[in-house]
């Protein structure tokens, strides 16, 4: 061990220097104050030993210099002089001077001071380790972490879930509970309860966040409460994350109970189209006409089954190369010979558009579904806003791709291929947009909407591992997007078309057009 002798008196210097290297320490000798400051700024010894009365700098300065310094307090100070008063022992205490030894010094007192300042130092660095491994741990919780007094005042409040909920510890601290976590009833109850000795488990909420915390009683030494010790965690994701399990247990067991009716009522459908249409065989004029009316209402609710039936149905894609231009342009074409009443189809393939590996069937009735849902939503608009209703309305379809390097959408990342169907239609406001997805939710009118396009899209889509944004504004319009991951290419089997020039592109110079 390194210790600083500052004493101006040379013999007891020198008995001090040789009595300190015989029992094994490193010995730095000063005749001043001065000097042993400069000595200290420059080693920074752990131990000194100071002599009180020194020309210029005296001890009780040394002290204080050594204390002011940036490891000051780290290192244990033993004043040595002649004066033996409790006020001179008070003073030297005051000025920073750890222990206290009169001359002359005896020889065994000063051994088991300079054990006591070396156990002393031991002390300091484990419990500054500790501090700096809280430190540490503090910095990467995620969590709040507090504690308070039997006041219910903080005294201590740390953890990275601090920053992560807007808050800062040097706010906290000195305030009371119920006011630092105004809002959260249940943990300043629970604080209320954990100071009456008992440990609780409370769930709350902060400005929109959901805590789970744990506050537990602190105790004395006298096995009385001193105070209590909370964490809380933002456990926000969790439980989004549980909603939607719980959401998809419960579609999964609506899509089980959906195929089963849906299968029953199909053989219902079945046996009594087959006798309408051999009653209709031998039935004219007012009877005809009934049973035709009576056929329509059967075949709506056979193309409604089936719907059902695609909703619930789990198969596997039948996976093959299709160009994604040529399939919108097919979608386009043929709602172009049925869109009536000034609504008009627009087709925009952007650049070369990679084929992709998907369903044809599936991705034909993906574009089918929003188109006419776009259709549905300008219908709605006019009907809305007798203003508008000469306002011819549009559909846009968007096809392009994302190369790699490019921004994730909807959680699939690049690359990828994206159709969008915008529309000028009536928009959607947020409790809209938020059930636009949920099996059997309509916002058309009674018979007009099953409810079950958009879900049964988004499940098609899924299967693709493809995902689906919306952007809308009331009043103004929407536009899905949904995206589709290329995968690689594959070579084109026997039984697969090769792959072919993007729609509206031509094979030679790549330029690129726009079907209206």
């Amino acid at each position: 061990m390194v210790v600083l002798i500052a004493e101006d008196d040379t013999v007891t210097r020198r008995s001090l220097v040789r009595l300190l290297e015989g029992w094994g320490h490193q010995v730095i000798a000063c005749e001043d104050g001065e000097k042993a400051w400069q000595a200290f700024q420059a080693k920074v010894p752990p131990i000194l030993l100071v002599d009180w009365v020194m020309p210029g700098m005296d001890g009780l300065d040394l002290c204080r210099a050594v204390r002011l310094h940036r490891v000051g307090a780290d290192v244990q100070i033993v004043m040595l002089t002649a004066r033996a008063d409790l006020s001179d022992v008070e003073a030297a205490l005051r000025a920073g001077a750890d222990d206290y030894l009169v001359k002359p010094v005896d020889l065994s007192q000063l051994k088991i001071r300079l054990q006591v300042a070396t156990h002393r130092l031991q002390l300091q660095a484990l419990l500054r380790e500790s501090e700096e491994r809280q430190q540490h741990i503090m910095a990467y919780l995620p969590a709040v972490v507090w504690a308070v007094d039997r006041e219910g005042v903080i005294s201590y409040c740390g953890g990275a879930g601090l920053k992560a909920m807007g808050l800062d510890a040097s706010d906290l601290l000195g305030r009371h509970i119920a006011e630092a976590f105004a809002g959260c009833r249940q943990i300043t109850a629970g604080n209320a309860t954990a100071l009456t000795g008992r440990q609780v488990n409370v769930d709350d909420t902060f400005q929109g966040r959901a805590l789970m915390a744990r506050i537990t009683p602190m105790w004395g030494h006298l096995d009385e409460v001193v105070g209590a010790v909370g964490v809380a965690q933002d456990i926000s994701v969790q439980r989004q994350l549980e909603a939607q399990a719980g959401h998809s247990m419960k579609m999964e067991l609506l899509g089980q109970l959906v195929a089963g009716i849906a299968h029953d009522f199909n053989n219902l459908l079945a046996g009594m189209m087959g006798n309408l249409e051999l009653a209709q065989l031998d039935a004219d004029g007012e009877t005809r006409s009934c049973l035709d009316n009576v056929m329509e209402a059967a075949q709506h609710g056979a193309k409604l089954t089936q719907q059902l039936l695609a909703y619930s149905r789990k198969r596997d894609p039948g996976m093959q190369s299709v160009d994604p231009g040529d399939l919108c342009g097919q979608v386009v074409r043929l709602l172009r010979r049925t869109l009536k009443g000034g609504i008009d189809i627009e087709l925009d393939v952007q650049g070369n558009v990679p084929a992709l590996w998907g369903d044809p069937e599936q991705l034909h009735q993906v574009v089918m579904n929003l188109c006419v849902n776009a259709r549905d939503a300008i219908v709605e608009a006019r009907r809305t806003d007798p203003a508008g209703a000469e306002r011819r309305g549009v559909i846009r379809v968007r096809v392009g791709s994302c190369p790699a390097g490019g921004e994730a959408v909807a959680g699939v990342s690049p690359p990828y291929i994206y159709i969008e169907v915008a529309d000028s239609g009536c928009g959607m406001d947020a409790e809209t947009r938020a059930r636009a997805f949920d099996p059997f939710f309509t916002t058309k009118g009674e018979g007009h909407g099953t409810g079950l396009g958009l879900a049964t899209m988004q499940r098609l889509v899924d299967q693709h591992k493809g995902g689906v944004t919306v952007d809308s504004i009331q009043g103004r319009g929407t536009t899905f997007t949904v995206c589709l991951p290329i995968v690689g290419d594959r070579p084109a089997g026997p039984d697969e078309p090769a792959k072919r020039p993007a729609r509206g592109q031509h094979p030679s110079t790549g330029a690129a057009r726009a079907a209206h």
